[in-house]
């Protein structure tokens, strides 16, 4: 079965199809589609592509494929997606944003932490454990976890010295810190991934999030415990997940999140209008969407 390769531009518009001829080389399965930032040549703009010989080499870069075909025109280095898809850093290029200084690890990455396309992320000190209940006048008084209560800390904070370890009990829930402090380029967001290993222990890494471009600080993973009946021993330092880089289309200046570089044990930080909140609480939503239309 011969691949099909369409030849886009950067907004969209295709500048041919065609299937590949039998004396075509192909490097890589399932190439698909192309998308090429670089404007197309005018005969190849105003009439089907008819392909000859050429040569794809694909090589997945900072944002960029490396295409090299032959009767297209097209240069080595051109930056380009697969499948309308972002690019994921990799090893090499991970490596040439920390000599920049750009992307940065406290403490530094160690030879194991590196790997292919991925930073692994080494479990950190501190361990806060959500707090169930509290003595008050009344007496014993469960706490009841609310957004948009009264900004309080929920959780306990526990920092081990060395040569501890924390042992998670079953169904339980705790929320960790890394070990690294890292500062993201302004060009470049990551994606946080467990690893497998830490999943076939029994422990669930609740990875929803992104690491905005321009952040800086510790990252605060959740971690429970899913087995029923058998406590899961974690040492701080272990490897136990991992960040995958995205370069972005365009450097851009962030706002920055309310936990930016601050002390992520304080507890939930209050959302940063409290009309917003109030809006919310009151269900007024409609009326939310119009204040606040996106222009």
């Amino acid at each position: 079965m011969r691949n099909i390769c369409q030849i886009v531009s950067k907004k969209g518009r295709p500048w041919g199809t065609k299937k590949a001829p039998p004396d075509m080389e192909m490097i890589g399965e399932g190439i698909g589609t192309i998308i090429c930032s670089t404007k197309p040549p005018p005969n190849i703009a105003r009439r089907p592509l008819v392909l000859t010989r050429a040569r794809i080499v694909l090589r997945i870069s900072v944002m960029k494929v490396s295409i090299a075909v032959g009767s297209w025109g097209l240069k080595r280095g051109e930056e380009a997606s697969i499948n309308g898809q972002m690019a994921v850093l990799v090893r090499e290029e991970i490596k040439t944003l920390v000599r920049k200084g750009e992307l940065g690890f406290t403490p530094e990455l160690d030879e194991f932490q590196l790997q292919g396309h991925s930073v692994d992320l080494r479990l950190g000190w501190t361990f806060m454990v959500p707090r169930l209940w509290e003595i008050k006048k009344e007496g014993r008084v469960a706490l009841t976890s609310d957004k948009f209560g009264k900004v309080k800390n929920g959780f306990d904070s526990i920092i081990l010295k060395k040569g501890q370890y924390f042992e998670i009990l079953p169904e339980e829930y705790v929320v960790v810190l890394t070990m690294e402090k890292i500062k993201m380029p302004g060009s470049v967001m990551g994606v946080l991934y467990p690893r497998s290993s830490v999943n076939r222990r029994g422990l669930s890494l609740d990875l929803t999030g992104i690491v905005d471009a321009g952040y800086e600080g510790n990252l605060m993973i959740p971690v429970r415990n899913n087995t029923r009946t058998q406590v899961i021993r974690v040492y701080p330092g272990e490897r136990f997940c991992q960040i995958v880089f995205y370069p972005l289309s365009e450097e851009t200046v962030m706002e920055k999140s309310r936990y930016h570089g601050k002390n992520i044990t304080d507890g939930v930080l209050p959302e940063r209008s409290q009309e917003e909140i109030e809006m919310i609480k009151k269900g007024e939503i409609g009326k939310l969407k119009v204040k606040f239309k996106l222009k």
